[in-house]
């Protein structure tokens, strides 16, 4: 299994396995959990390594990492993986979204653990964020070429096919993304503003009855 892991970040490599390798949705969902998990113990043990003693906060951040780790699936598999599945039948894919989950999970564990390598030196060396972010987006980048490289192999789609349909839903998860974030942004401030109304007539009470 971590020769598949391995061999998942190398294109040529990860093009015969999406001809070869078939998967399953429960594999896929256990790849990525035990990927989140490693990636998540890596931030920790960079945590603690640039702060011995934030050793009190150990408990809070392992609830906080658990809760992430089933927010991140559910959102890969409900929102990224059923959109990105629903555009290649656009240019009549033909693999499954089994195969695609599966196959995909392998190179997103795998980039996500090296961004999680990557960042641990700018907890020591905060001088050096700008070397490391821009790291960080050439591996974000490299991360997006291997899911092109998935969706093209298992759905079959020519090269432009599987970049279009790969574009389309990035710019459909933005539209979310952005619509979900306004909502929540919304309801902050009429919540805001709800308390603050209540205040000032809660004040404005009390110099009456004075």
């Amino acid at each position: 299994m971590i020769q598949k892991f391995i061999d998942s970040i190398f294109p040529d490599k990860l093009a015969g396995m999406c001809k070869t390798e078939k998967g399953t949705l429960l594999q896929g969902l256990l790849v990525m959990l035990v990927g989140l998990v490693i990636v998540h113990a890596i931030m920790l043990a960079g945590q603690l390594a640039s702060n011995p003693f934030a050793m009190s906060v150990l408990t809070l951040t392992l609830i906080s990492n658990a809760a992430s780790i089933i927010i991140s699936l559910v959102v890969l598999l409900v929102l990224h993986a059923l959109l990105f599945f629903i555009s290649t039948r656009v240019f009549k894919g033909t693999g499954t979204l089994d195969q695609q989950f599966y196959m995909a999970s392998l190179p997103y564990v795998m980039m996500q653990i090296i961004s999680a390598i990557l960042d641990i030196p700018v907890l020591f060396f905060p001088n050096l964020i700008c070397v490391f972010g821009i790291i960080g987006l050439v591996v974000a980048l490299y991360g997006l070429y291997l899911l092109y490289i998935v969706v093209k192999n298992v759905h079959g789609l020519s090269s432009t096919d599987a970049a279009i349909s790969i574009f389309l839903t990035i710019v459909i998860l933005v539209v979310v993304y952005f619509v979900v974030a306004f909502i929540l942004v919304m309801l902050a401030l009429g919540s805001i503003l709800a308390l603050a109304g209540s205040g000032a007539t809660g004040i404005s009470n009390a110099l009456v009855g004075i």
